[in-house]
């Protein structure tokens, strides 16, 4: 057969009591160069295991490694049992310079730093959810600063925590690490957050249609604007100046009582200094799902539930590409 009438049928990348698993969330490591942060991903899983020796009850939750092989796809490496306390779930994982952070219900809240194993990769630092006082609390997002010193944490009763990651290595496990932010959305669930490369300023966007940026320093609000519709997404420019937003209503992200938004399939940029709307359009009809500028600031963009990605000129907001 002539090359050029050959198919490739792709290989799955799980093993086959795997296969049929529901992912909570995943994340490619950032590494310590670029090269490095390619080629490794860490996915989460909560499907059923009732044929891998770890779960408990035909039920668990497993971090999943995979490695980007030689031939450019992704393989499967080893799987991970997080130590979770009897009620715990995993909810959310944020990587950083040395590895990832995964947390979730119960409390719980577990640090794995790399490993010059390559059978097993990332080794278990610590883990917080022994802490009574956050025993009863949910972690739903995570960010962490570019230098990997300060991480933020939202949960689902809408606090919002900072934690020194930087002093990992002396912290006791049984004592609580995390200081709250003060203020809190007044309503609903926070949907989305992303940390500002530039300064240690956190944007938080919710279910009661505000967004607010918080200073992680002073651990406070430093400004807030009233949206017409819910944000689902948000992500700082890289030099700090702007927040895009995408809009949008998700039945499986927002709670019960939430309805649609007349303007799902929007997008917005604010100024950092004072939140003002300086750009808005509306390609999509369907809620935007991830946003985000390209590393030199120059793209933004913008993914939606209708399954397109839309790219604009940052510059200009042009329409450059779907």
């Amino acid at each position: 057969m002539d090359s050029s009438q050959q198919t490739i049928a792709p290989k799955g990348i799980l093993p086959d009591n795997k296969a049929k698993e529901n992912f909570v969330d995943h994340a490619w490591m950032v590494g310590r160069g670029a090269a490095e942060g390619d080629r490794r991903m860490v996915a989460v899983t909560d499907g059923p295991s009732a044929h891998d020796n770890l779960a408990k009850d035909g039920r668990g939750f497993f971090m999943m490694i995979f490695e980007m092989g030689e031939s450019g796809l992704l393989e499967w490496r080893i799987t991970k049992h997080p130590p979770l306390p009897k009620s715990g779930t995993v909810e959310t994982i944020q990587p950083y310079g040395k590895g990832f952070v995964v947390a979730g219900a119960g409390g719980f809240f577990s640090v794995y730093d790399r490993s010059d194993d390559r059978k097993d990769p990332y080794m278990l630092i610590k883990s917080f959810n022994k802490s009574g006082e956050l025993s009863q609390e949910t972690f739903t997002n995570l960010a962490v600063h570019r230098n990997d010193e300060l991480l933020v944490a939202c949960t689902k009763n809408r606090d919002v925590f900072s934690f020194q990651l930087g002093n990992i290595d002396i912290m006791d496990e049984s004592e609580n690490h995390f200081t709250p932010l003060g203020g809190t959305h007044r309503a609903g669930k926070i949907t989305c957050m992303d940390m500002c490369l530039q300064m240690p300023l956190l944007v938080t966007g919710g279910e009661d249609r505000t967004v607010r940026i918080w200073d992680a320093a002073s651990h406070g609000i430093k400004s807030l604007a009233t949206l017409d519709t819910m944000a689902h997404c948000v992500a700082w420019s890289p030099d700090g100046d702007f927040l895009a937003v995408g809009l949008g209503y998700a039945p499986r992200g927002f709670g019960p009582n939430a309805k649609r938004q007349r303007k799902d399939g929007a997008f917005v940029i604010l100024t950092k200094k004072d939140l003002t709307i300086v750009h808005e359009a509306r390609d999509s009809k369907q809620v935007i799902s991830v946003i985000a500028f390209s590393p030199d600031g120059s793209t933004l963009a913008v993914g939606s539930n209708d399954r397109s990605i839309y790219l604009y000129n940052a510059g200009d907001r042009a329409s450059t590409a779907k």
